[in-house]
């Protein structure tokens, strides 16, 4: 609110309003007219909102999808709280870019306006030992249960092992978690994945993160001689909200920051964490480099998957020439 001069007076659009509280602020905040649009039941409640907050003069609540979305005018911006896990899960931006390229004007401003996606390799063997624990407890009562079906009923499960194994590996090893890093978990820089101009990015740029490659060579050794003790990667994000034009109104010079790294504190998004099944260690002089890409689910393309190759390399030239890839759930 301390910006207010960004949407004084001008039209705006809140896509996937929810609750209503970012078209509610939008008003607050001098918005001459914003239209909130939800595709979901939840509209009902964004209008008891906005009727609470007597604002229902400058906003209104359309209910549909913002494909079908008419509105009698052009808006000068379009604000939504789109981002997903690792910024693109839930697939939102499709429907904001919708909206971009069918009702902003041409020098409209969308909130935010960039986003940028990060990876570093981090090291948290507390958490993923539990994982990988929990992972072998299933195993061992699977176990258990294949030998008292054998000893006590006569029938044989031992065809259904393997198949077992991999939805239990899928499942403990091989899925994105939500957590909650502290700074020291990370290890060596982060590095951009994925950058994106929210005002001029196209449907197919925010499908996913094409094979793109990374390389570690900081990666903060324990001590001497000591190997730095690799349990995963993590991913998050940044979005910017920035005003051409605008750097002389705005009291933190035109651009205000969403950080959900570890160092940004805490919010709900977190940072995603892709463990490995065993821990990997990294020697004084040595980095690790490798490449990354994240794609739809094909049963569902609001969901994605994480792969990653990699391998460590010896000094500051990494030497990455391909390998297997293991691939994350992004649930």
């Amino acid at each position: 609110m301390k910006n207010a001069e960004y949407v004084r007076d001008k039209v705006v659009l809140d896509v996937g309003t929810g609750t209503g509280i970012l078209a509610i602020w939008a008003a607050k905040a001098g918005a001459k007219k914003v239209y909130a649009v939800e595709y979901t039941d939840m509209a009902k409640y964004a209008e008891r909102l906005v009727k609470a907050n007597k604002v229902e003069n400058i906003v209104t609540v359309i209910k549909t999808s913002v494909e079908e979305l008419e509105l009698p005018e052009k808006v000068d911006i379009i604000v939504s709280e789109w981002m997903g896990y690792f910024l693109l899960r839930e697939s939102m931006l499709d429907s904001v870019l919708v909206a971009r390229d069918n009702h902003l004007k041409e020098d409209g401003i969308m909130m935010p306006s960039h986003a940028t996606m990060y990876l570093a390799p981090i090291t948290y063997e507390e958490d993923r030992s539990t994982k990988y624990q929990e992972y072998m407890s299933s195993m061992h009562e699977w176990y258990d249960f294949q030998g008292e079906m054998q000893q006590d009923y006569g029938v044989t499960v031992d065809c259904l092992t393997a198949d077992f194994e991999k939805e239990q590996r899928h499942y403990f090893m091989l899925t994105g978690l939500w957590s909650e890093l502290q700074p020291e978990h990370v290890r060596g820089t982060p590095q951009v994945v994925k950058h994106l101009d929210l005002r001029t990015c196209s449907l197919e740029d925010v499908k996913g993160v094409d094979m793109t490659p990374f390389a570690f060579n900081d990666l903060n050794p324990a001590g001497p001689g000591e190997p730095a003790r690799i349990s995963g990667f993590a991913g998050w994000f940044t979005t910017d909200f920035v005003v051409p034009g605008c750097e002389d109104i705005a009291e933190d010079g035109g651009v205000v920051v969403l950080d959900t790294s570890p160092a940004g504190g805490y919010t709900h998004w977190g940072q995603q964490v892709f463990y490995l099944p065993s821990a990997l260690d990294v020697a004084n002089g040595q980095g690790l480099s490798g490449e990354i890409r994240m794609m739809r689910q094909k049963e569902n393309k609001r969901l994605y998957n994480v792969g990653m190759k990699f391998a460590v390399h010896a000094g500051d030239a990494p030497s990455f020439s391909g390998g297997e890839e293991t691939v994350w759930e992004l649930p």
